[in-house]
């Protein structure tokens, strides 16, 4: 929360998107809401009045529904308190950047309500006007008392990274992983009936894949899939998503390996076991929350996966302890570890992982045909987010974010190729090498679609995928940068307490610490106050 603004990238666009990043933020979540409150973009040119209700202007005054106030409320908290960070962040007092957030949640929900009057499935009312009112002062308010708080995280997780990097990195992971997992965040209406429901769920791993014939017919009925010939892709799309799970828990099992190691943890059985229950609390979380999303419901196989993952990542984590051991170099614990996964062929094997994934998601359920019926220009969609209209908010927001999601982590990965190979000089010339590969792939990809019975081409995976690509390159400079920022510092921490302590610089242990925490090097510190 802090208002700084100093600069800890060496790239001005990282420092400009730094400096604007809660702002960012605020307005795409505005978008995003906007664009879920209008859809499917039914507007008439004259709308119905209804005789029986009363209104004020356009809006209804007796219409209420205590199942959208409180949804109303809940979407606009978040929106509250973006709005207050990113004025906090322009200097304004905390006083005044609490009133504009809840002045921007009125005039944001005002707006978006005198517009659903002109839609023929909306209902527009000053009651939901109130109730987004509400969330953004409640969204303001969390982030007005919680700021002093938030200011000690940032420092604290500072020092982490710091000390570890590594860990900082798995929490970070760990977050992410939380949030993506839970996407489109549609809690059940009867928080209650979900809880007693859950002590008659079907925890079997094999549930969720006995269910989806009976999900199939259901959005048979709900106009949301044309048949059951739709049931072969639900099905490749679920035995893809549990193999993905494997493979970030694989990730996320030996980042926390890493971290403990580099902490000071030994023992192989007391790392495995820790971190192991790391991830294992990870993921029973994400099981027993997405029970109470409208969404998702109960699904244990997320676990069985998390229970592979880790026991794949403590597998290669035994390997590079033996390889260590092996080893005529005396290196610090975990750093073996540390450069196994930033070597060449661990990149390169990740990046196929992700080539491949978007491949299987794509091309899924891999029936190509070739019939006057199937291939067809009808077939091929050039209004951006058209396919999206008809489609309810929460399966909107699903694919979209499924869908950068996909094409953000093969971005990611490339541009870690070409650190890897070219160092970071040429940043901005691999990162837009990145991005035109993943929007020609996308390009190709929704090509395909037409040879596919149960697809379609649509431009706005394509717009979907340069966005993606172009965030996960941003970011993957930021996380350099932000590394780089703070080991130097750590490296300039460790020769001024040598220097105050009177021991003598040891040139032999500058160039292991080096080694361990990515070659920082002192000649390069800066004494710029750490980024917010």
């Amino acid at each position: 929360m802090s208002t700084s603004t100093s600069a800890f990238s060496q790239d001005p666009l990282i420092n400009w998107l730094g400096r604007h990043v809660a702002l960012l933020l605020t307005g795409g979540y505005a978008l995003g809401v906007a664009y879920m409150s209008l859809i499917p973009f039914d507007f008439v040119a004259v709308p119905a009045w209804d005789p029986t209700v009363q209104y004020l202007g356009y809006l209804r005054l007796n219409d209420i529904s205590m199942t959208d106030v409180i949804a109303n409320i809940g979407i606009y908290v978040p929106l509250g308190g973006l709005a207050f960070w990113s004025l906090r962040r322009r200097r304004v007092w905390r006083l005044v950047a609490l009133i504009g957030a809840l002045f921007f949640g009125y005039l944001l929900s005002f707006a978006i309500e005198n517009a659903q009057h002109w839609t023929e499935v909306r209902v527009s009312s000053w009651v939901d006007v109130v109730a987004n009112s509400l969330g953004a002062l409640l969204g303001a308010l969390l982030a007005f008392f919680i700021e002093p708080f938030a200011r000690r995280i940032v420092i604290h997780l500072s020092g982490n990274a710091e000390r570890n990097w590594y860990m900082l990195l798995a929490k970070l992971a760990a977050c992410c992983l939380l949030v993506a997992s839970l996407r489109p965040f549609d809690v059940v209406v009867d928080v209650r009936s979900a809880a007693a429901a859950l002590p008659r769920a079907n925890y079997l791993f094999e549930a969720k894949w006995q269910q989806l014939p009976a999900m199939c017919k259901a959005d048979i009925e709900n106009h949301q899939r044309k048949g059951m010939f739709e049931l072969d892709r639900m099905r490749v799309d679920y035995v893809i998503d549990r193999v993905v799970d494997v493979v970030v828990y694989t990730g996320l099992t030996l980042l926390c390996c890493t971290g403990l190691m580099v902490g000071g943890m030994r023992g192989f059985w007391s790392v495995s076991a820790y971190a192991g229950m790391l991830v294992q609390t990870l993921s029973v979380l994400i099981v027993f929350i997405r029970h109470f999303l409208s969404s998702w419901g109960m699904d244990t196989a997320h676990f069985a996966c998390a229970m592979l993952g880790w026991g794949i990542g403590t597998a290669i984590f035994a390997y590079t302890r033996w390889v260590k051991r092996r080893a005529s170099e005396d290196e610090p614990p975990g750093a073996m570890l540390a450069t196994w996964l930033q070597s060449k062929p661990v990149m390169i094997a990740t990046a196929m992982l992700a080539v491949v994934t978007v491949v299987g998601y794509e091309l899924s359920p891999f029936q190509f045909e070739t019939t006057d019926g199937v291939l067809s220009w009808r077939k091929v969609n050039l209004v951006p987010f058209q396919p999206h209209f008809l489609n309810r908010p929460n399966r909107a927001m699903f694919d979209i974010t499924g869908e950068m999601l996909r094409y953000g982590a093969l971005a990611f990965c490339l541009i870690g190729l070409a650190f890897n190979r070219f160092g970071i000089a040429n940043w901005r010339r691999h990162a837009m090498a990145c991005i035109g590969i993943c929007t020609v792939a996308s390009a190709f990809a929704e090509l395909s679609h037409l040879v596919i019975r149960t697809r379609t081409a649509d431009i706005t995976t394509v717009l979907l995928a340069a966005t993606a690509a172009a965030i996960a390159c941003a970011t993957f400079r930021a996380l350099y940068d932000l590394r780089r920022f703070v080991m130097t510092r750590y490296a300039d921490d460790l020769l001024t307490s040598q220097l105050v302590e009177g021991e003598t610089y040891d040139k032999e242990a500058a160039k292991k610490f080096a080694k361990s925490h990515g070659d920082a090097s002192p000649k390069v510190a800066s004494r710029s106050a750490p980024p917010d």
